[in-house]
């Protein structure tokens, strides 16, 4: 028999309609937040059974009695049955705070026995709630927890601040649902693409993708210059800043299929270190057969910016999966479509390297960064540059790039300065910021 998953909801501040100091206590007072029912419906037609545990220390206060707040689940469950909606189970703890009893959220008891009693699986599971103990019940259970910002959720996060940690933050039960349905999606896309990866429903990193690496020994034909490893100084104005690299080393096995392996690492020196910190990984798989992107990674560090993020381009079904983590360890799951092949911001650079280009020339491709947009890469003109690793002659290539860059986060308009031969290898990059250009000058080329 399938099990079925679970969201288990609080009921007072996401359910029902409450505020701080205020307590339920007569059967008349009951009123459904806007969009509750319907977050439920989309709940249970994804397959989900809907549980409330919930701490009523109400009847240990003398508030109320064990009729009433039977009267007060039976007006509840008719108002949520008046709008198509349901529950599979109410599960309360009468006890007060200060009786230390073992049921008491965010004790896993109540809802570790609504899964015995129901016949449910943790798996893909969730807990939405307005409080601390709700967020700590998700990870008691090793599940999902969704804080609304209805009840107490904004005047808890104002309490605890970084320490609530919950998997995300939602402004009602109906964007909690869409959240927890998005997880989902996640999951089942990625199951359909890449099965034979034998994913977990905790995949946290496309690194879980990866079955099998090799030294990249036999070089594609388009890019018969491959394997090398590019070393770069990262210069601005005329003030050594850093240094940055990119390599394409190895082919994976990713989720079953063949990919180049690009990395980009960029960081900053001592001196820029003291007021402008970067520590940069950029990482993307281009697909060996025709050179498409199936995905990056990037965990970037520059000032007090932070962001991990990854994307997976999922061609069959026309959509992408994205996670995006925040410095506290929660996470974001979107989803999106897909209007054909697309690459990464990483992986356009050598797929347009492995173009002729002759001045005038144009490259116009998808590029996807969680949106999908068009990038023109245009030949302007042929010179003759001198860098750190030689004089070397050259196309000088423009990028219009819209949104974030290579090696910088702040930068708007790209030129990459490309070798006038066949490996097209990138000497110089200059990128443009709000005050002059961050370059990127070639200092060594290594052969692996």
């Amino acid at each position: 028999m399938r099990r079925h998953p679970v969201v288990f909801f609080d009921r007072d501040g996401t359910l029902i309609h409450t505020r701080p100091g205020w307590y339920l206590r007569r059967p008349e007072e009951v009123r459904l937040y806007a969009g509750a029912p319907q977050a439920m419906r989309l709940l249970r037609s994804a397959g989900y059974r809907l549980v409330i545990v919930s701490n009523q220390s109400g009847l240990a206060r003398g508030f109320l009695d064990e009729k009433t707040l039977a009267r007060i689940h039976s007006r509840m469950l008719r108002e949520l049955r008046r709008q198509g909606a349901s529950l599979d189970g109410i599960y309360f703890c009468p006890h007060h705070p200060e009786d230390r009893c073992r049921c008491r959220k965010p004790s896993p008891l109540l809802a570790r026995r609504a899964v015995r009693d129901l016949g449910l699986t943790l798996s893909g599971s969730a807990v939405v709630g307005d409080k601390k103990a709700d967020v700590d019940l998700g990870r008691a259970l090793g599940v999902a927890s969704v804080l609304v910002t209805t009840g107490e959720g904004r005047s808890q996060m104002k309490r605890w601040g970084k320490r609530l940690r919950p998997t995300h933050v939602a402004r009602s039960l109906l964007s909690a649902a869409k959240f927890i349905l998005s997880r989902q999606l996640l999951l089942l896309l990625l199951l359909s693409s890449a099965a034979s990866a034998q994913l977990s429903p905790s995949l946290s990193s496309p690194y879980e993708l990866i079955n099998s690496t090799a030294p990249l020994t036999q070089p594609p034909q388009r890019m018969p210059w491959l394997p090398e490893a590019l070393e770069y100084e990262v210069k601005w104005g005329i003030f050594l800043m850093g240094f940055s690299n990119l390599r394409i080393t190895q082919v994976d096995d990713f989720a079953g299929q063949s990919a180049y392996r690009i990395v980009s690492e960029a960081r900053t020196n001592g001196f820029a270190d003291a007021f402008y910190k970067v520590r940069d990984l950029n990482e993307s798989w281009l697909r060996a057969d025709d050179l498409v992107s199936l995905g990056y990674l990037k965990q970037l560090r520059e000032g007090k910016f932070f962001r991990d993020e990854w994307v997976l381009y999922d061609y069959p079904a026309r959509s992408y999966l994205s996670r995006r983590t925040d410095k506290d360890a929660s996470f974001e799951v979107s989803t999106g479509t897909l209007p054909g092949f697309v690459q990464d911001v990483l992986s356009s650079l050598y797929y347009v390297r492995s173009h002729k280009l002759a001045v005038g020339d144009e490259v116009v491709l998808d590029v996807n960064t969680r949106k999908t947009w068009p990038l023109v890469a245009k030949v302007l003109r042929k010179t003759r540059v001198e860098v750190p690793a030689g004089k070397f002659d050259v196309v000088i290539v423009d990028v219009r790039i819209r949104e974030e860059g290579i090696f910088m986060q702040k930068g708007k308009e790209l030129q990459v300065y490309l070798t006038d031969d066949e490996r097209h290898l990138p000497v110089l990059m200059k990128v443009e910021i709000v005050f002059g250009h961050i370059s990127a000058y070639l200092t060594r080329v290594k052969s692996e």
